[in-house]
Order: C-alpha cells, then sequence, then structure tokens
C-alpha cells in the first residue's frame, strides 16, 4: 500500500543527494530515507546514535545543556544522532518531530510559488480564546518580542511578516530554499 502524501511526495522529488532542512539534513539512502544533523554530514553513520522517532522528539526538545528548547526551529539541534526509514509516513513524522509544520508549508509556498504574508496586526486580529490576548502587545513589546526571538541567531525560520515598530528581518546563514515561515539552513 503506498502512503500518498503530496506534500512530502513534493519533497522527495525535490531531493537530488541531500536536502539542508534547518539544522538536518536528508538524504536518500539505496531504499531509505536518512536524517542527520548537519554537522554530522561528515561522519560515518556507524559513529552516530540510531534515533527511534519517540528518541527525536526527545531530542528536539531539549538542547545539549538539556534546557527546554521552546522553539523548535532555535539554531540548537542537538547533533550526534541519524534517523532511517523505508516509510513516508514515518519520514513526515520524523519530520514534524523535528520541525513541526515543514512539510506542509514547504509545499504551500511551492505550490504558490509566493509568500502572502500579512502583518501581525492583521494576524492577532483573528485570534480567539486563550490567544485573543495577543491582540493587546504594545508596537514597542511586540518589537522587543521580535527581536528576542525572530532574530536568526535564536530562529532558523525566515519571518514574512512585518509593521511598524518592527525591526528588519535578520537574514542569517545563506538561504538554499527560500520558504515562508520555514527554515533557513545552516552552512
Amino acid at each position: 500500500m503506498h502512503f500518498y502524501h503530496p506534500a512530502i511526495d513534493h519533497l522527495l522529488n525535490q531531493v537530488d543527494g541531500e536536502f539542508v532542512i534547518g539544522q538536518i539534513v536528508l538524504r536518500q539512502d539505496a531504499a531509505n530515507w536518512v536524517l542527520l544533523h548537519v554537522a554530522d554530514r561528515q561522519s560515518d553513520l556507524a559513529d552516530l546514535r540510531v534515533c527511534s522517532i519517540k528518541e527525536l522528539r526527545s531530542m528536539a526538545s531539549h538542547n545539549s545543556s538539556g534546557r527546554f528548547r521552546p522553539i523548535k526551529s532555535a539554531p540548537d539541534l542537538i547533533p550526534g544522532w541519524w534517523f532511517t526509514t523505508d516509510s513516508r509516513a514515518h519520514l513526515v513524522d520524523a519530520l514534524d518531530t523535528i520541525y513541526p509544520g515543514f512539510v506542509a508549508d514547504y509545499y504551500h509556498f511551492s505550490q504558490r510559488g509566493s509568500s502572502a504574508a500579512q502583518t501581525y496586526w492583521d494576524y492577532s486580529q483573528r485570534q480567539t480564546g486563550m490567544y485573543r490576548v495577543t491582540q493587546l502587545i504594545s508596537p514597542e513589546d511586540l518589537s522587543d518580542a521580535v527581536a528576542g526571538c525572530c532574530d536568526a541567531r535564536f530562529c532558523l525560520k525566515s519571518r514574512q511578516w512585518s509593521g511598524p515598530s518592527i525591526p528588519p528581518r535578520s537574514t542569517g546563514p545563506t538561504v538554499r530554499h527560500p520558504m515562508p515561515r520555514t527554515l533557513r539552513p545552516i552552512r
């Protein structure tokens, strides 16, 4: 039985040797797909720890100091591991474990060809329930939050939205696959 998932099918069609996503490398190895940290791309896989999806979840949740990683796109993913599967469904699970939403975001952007970015204020006005409070942030506090969370030192995603008092986006490392709200590769 073939697992039909147009987004992962599209992504895997882009892999030519290897495909860098943030701090991970996606490779095809015979009939299997392999994920590993970019810092380990030259390493012998026998020298790295093989991870299950459950282990990936734990590893992606903490940095090398054992501190919780609240931002999954922070540039502090632990190296020294690899994951392999022959299942597209398990590959989607693994990618979503490390970088939630990446596969869907990449597919959406690839199909549209451009980003439909909006301002923070337009986005926050649609929030309800416990997130309604995001409408109350001042422009100055929003600017501070962006500087403290969206800079390339803290997040590999490429911020596409802007607004008054919002500092310019920090571009960080070279973008191999420019994508809205998705990940810049580390070189």
